[in-house]
């Protein structure tokens, strides 16, 4: 049977309870709002519709808040509009899920991908170099040195950045990254028993969050089965066993550019994150032409990230536009062809 997906229309009370539940259900839901903002009647607006601006609740706020969510102990026994709006928007905001699958008119993704084809959409690619990446290799040098995913950020971080890790598959990568500079870390793992194992792993360290999610190049649920040894291979580009296997398990993807700019607004103090690394078995092939193709490159001093060239079908062609898209903006800290690489931006000056 062909998957379902659910759209919710407005989100005002009704709507954002309606998506909290189908999520709870693991239906693939999103709620669409053709305003600015949550609210529904209760988003005040200069122009018609919506509550005026002296509107209050009638109703006790004993009877108004979520079962679990209550409204801040100091609001008034009849909330004002602005009030209920501001507790709507916070009742979304701590669950990243509401967060993530609610979208708004003004929301300006540019959703696509990188073909073997698109190329020729950008005016910066210079075809010969373009042609030469297409015949390269992946580098297995960097398999000597592979600990500079790890050290070569010498005096370019430090105990004040940001690090966003994609993949947390067994926490290695967090472990070194807060041995060496104490990084403050978010981390995207979406197999929930290694997220648990992870949570568990880190529960004493308040700098490292780990998130049961996945990062894609738009947000839904799917169908994963884990691979190779400690589940080192699994990939979302790999087709499943048996459809009736015991280890099939079902993984929720959240937008990367809604994530970024998230973070962006309620993580950093300019707009730029430290460092993404990228580490996922083929959604590089996803995240990095996401950012591109939103313009949202620029905002990582630095980028890392592994390839995974056999999972994806035109991934050399997607790879050599991402090469070029990085060069504009960064130049190469460490460089193992179609393997392991790291760009720093160029206005980037050490610690």
């Amino acid at each position: 049977m062909k998957k379902k997906k659910f759209a919710v229309i407005g989100g005002g009370w009704s709507g954002l309870y309606a998506l909290k539940y189908l999520l709870e259900e693991n239906l693939d839901t999103q709620l669409y709002e053709r305003e600015s903002n949550l609210g529904g009647v209760w988003f005040y607006k200069e122009t018609p519709g919506g509550v005026y601006q002296s509107t209050h609740t009638t109703s006790s706020k004993t009877y108004l808040h979520a079962s679990d969510f209550p409204l801040p102990d100091d609001t008034p026994h009849f909330p004002k509009h602005d009030q209920i709006l501001a507790y709507l928007n916070s009742y979304r905001d701590k669950d990243l899920r509401l967060f993530f699958n609610t979208f708004f008119s003004t929301s300006n993704i540019i959703y696509g991908n990188l073909t073997c084809q698109t190329w020729k959409n950008f005016s910066y690619i210079n075809v010969t170099k373009y042609q030469e990446c297409l015949s390269w290799g992946s580098n297995g040098g960097f398999w000597a040195v592979e600990g500079l995913r790890h050290t070569a950020h010498k005096n370019l971080l430090n105990s004040t950045s940001l690090i966003i890790e994609v993949g947390g598959n067994r926490g290695h990568d967090t472990v070194k990254f807060i041995e060496l500079y104490n990084a403050s870390i978010i981390s995207y793992e979406p197999l929930v028993p290694m997220w648990k194992d992870l949570t568990k792993q880190f529960k004493s360290n308040p700098k490292i969050e780990i998130h049961p999610y996945g990062l894609g190049n738009h947000a839904r649920s799917l169908l994963i089965e884990p691979y190779d040894f400690g589940n080192a291979g699994t990939s979302i580009f790999r087709k499943l066993g048996a459809k009736n296997s015991s280890t099939i398990q079902k993984i929720q993807l959240l937008d990367i550019i809604q994530v970024i700019r998230h973070i962006r607004k309620t993580r950093t103090k300019n707009r730029i994150i430290d460092m993404i690394s990228i580490n996922c078995e083929g959604c590089e092939f996803e995240i990095l032409p996401a950012l591109i193709l939103n313009q949202m490159i620029q905002y990582f001093r630095i980028i890392q990230f592994a390839t995974h060239t056999g999972l994806v079908s035109e991934s050399s062609c997607i790879y050599c536009q991402i090469e070029q898209a990085l060069e504009r903006t960064h130049k190469i800290l460490y460089h193992y062809r179609k393997l392991w690489e790291g760009w720093v931006l160029k206005t980037t000056t050490a610690n």
